[in-house]
């Protein structure tokens, strides 16, 4: 746990995952591109909260890498940019948090989900 960040990215996280999960399940014959839509789609948001003038206390973007093994099986490593715009410690008030997550996809059973330690 650091200091002004905790269980909000975390469940954040976890959202996004599922949601590009959600997203390529609706379209398993082009999953990368799926996920590309759903990372730029929190991509654009980022960009736009950067600019406001009163943006959201707390908000994630994301990087992902899409690793195909063999039909319906692939991994998913996910790199979060969760950002804090009122963090005690910070003197602008900015921090950031990076956090990994990898995700395995069979067709034989759920989604697994790591985090990195």
């Amino acid at each position: 746990m650091i200091f002004g960040f905790g269980d909000t990215e975390s469940k954040e996280a976890v959202k996004i995952i599922h949601e590009c999960l959600d997203a390529i399940a609706a379209t398993p014959d082009n999953p990368k591109s799926a996920l590309v839509a759903v990372e730029k789609k929190y991509d654009d948001a980022g960009k736009r909260y950067e600019k406001m003038d009163n943006p959201p206390q707390r908000y994630t973007y994301f990087f992902s890498t899409f690793v195909p093994i063999y039909e319906g099986c692939y991994y998913i490593d996910f790199t979060m940019h969760h950002i804090n715009r009122q963090h005690p410690f910070a003197p602008d008030g900015w921090a950031l948090l990076a956090t990994r997550w990898m995700v395995s996809v069979s067709p034989d059973e759920d989604p697994i989900i790591y985090r990195e330690a």
